[in-house]
C-alpha cells in the first residue's frame, strides 16, 4: 500500500490531524515559512505516533549529526541539491535512513537520480524552484514515472503540488513508494485537518 507523508508540522493539532499517515515531517535548519526550532521540533515530535522525518535544506555533516543526534528521527530528508558524493557521506554520518532531493525540471533528473541509488534510503522528486522544492507545483509525472521504472525497486517519494484532488492520478501515473504533501492539505497557510484526512483516505483508495 502507498506510504503517505504529511509535511510541515508546526502545531500539535498537525500532529492530530496527521495521525493515520505513515510519516509526518518536520522542518528545521533551512528558511522555510514553517521552519521549527530544535526543541520546538523535539516537542512535536514526541506526541508523533508514526515515523517522523526531519527535513532539511542544510549542507553541513556536523550540524545534521547533531540534529539527527537530539531528534533521532526515523528519516533526514536532504531537501537541497548536493553532491551525490556528499550525500553518501551524511547517509554514512548518521544513525537513521536519508532521502535525497532530486529536484525536477532541470534537465538531468534521469541521470541523477540513477547516480543516487544505492547512496542513501530513498528520493524525494519534488518541482524545481528558487528553493530546490516545497513550492507547491505539479511538474512532469511521465518523467516522475519514468524515474520509478528506473530506479525500481529503490524507493521513490513524489512531492510537489500533490492535493486530495489529483493524488489518485499522481499515484496511477507514477506508481511510487510513497506520496509527500504539505500545502495541498493547507487552508489559510494552516493545515487543515479535513483536507489531510481526505488526501490520505484518497491515496490509500487506490491498490
Amino acid at each position: 500500500m502507498i506510504k503517505v507523508k504529511i509535511c510541515g508540522m508546526m502545531r500539535d493539532e498537525d500532529i492530530i490531524s496527521s495521525r493515520k499517515a505513515d510519516y509526518v515531517g518536520f522542518i528545521v535548519e533551512t528558511t522555510s515559512r514553517r521552519e521549527l526550532t530544535i526543541s520546538r521540533a523535539e516537542q512535536l515530535m514526541s506526541l508523533a505516533k508514526c515515523k517522523k522525518v526531519i527535513v532539511t535544506t542544510c549542507q553541513s555533516e556536523e550540524v545534521l549529526k547533531q540534529v539527527v543526534r537530539v531528534l533521532k528521527p526515523d528519516v533526514l530528508q536532504l531537501h537541497s541539491v548536493m553532491e551525490v558524493e556528499d550525500v553518501e557521506a551524511i547517509a554514512n554520518a548518521v544513525p537513521c535512513d536519508v532521502w535525497a532531493l532530486q529536484p525536477m525540471g532541470w534537465g538531468d533528473e534521469l541521470e541523477r537520480a540513477e547516480k543516487l541509488v544505492g547512496k542513501c534510503s530513498g528520493l524525494v522528486l519534488d518541482t524545481a524552484s528558487a528553493s530546490f522544492g516545497g513550492a507547491g507545483m505539479k511538474h512532469d509525472w511521465t518523467l516522475s514515472a519514468e524515474i520509478v521504472e528506473t530506479v525500481d525497486p529503490f524507493p521513490v517519494v513524489l512531492a510537489g503540488g500533490l492535493n486530495p484532488g489529483n493524488i489518485v492520478d499522481a499515484i496511477m501515473a507514477v506508481h511510487p513508494f510513497a506520496v509527500d504533501v504539505s500545502t495541498g492539505v493547507e487552508t489559510g497557510g494552516r493545515k487543515s485537518m479535513d483536507l489531510v484526512e481526505q488526501f490520505i483516505s484518497n491515496a490509500r483508495s487506490v491498490h
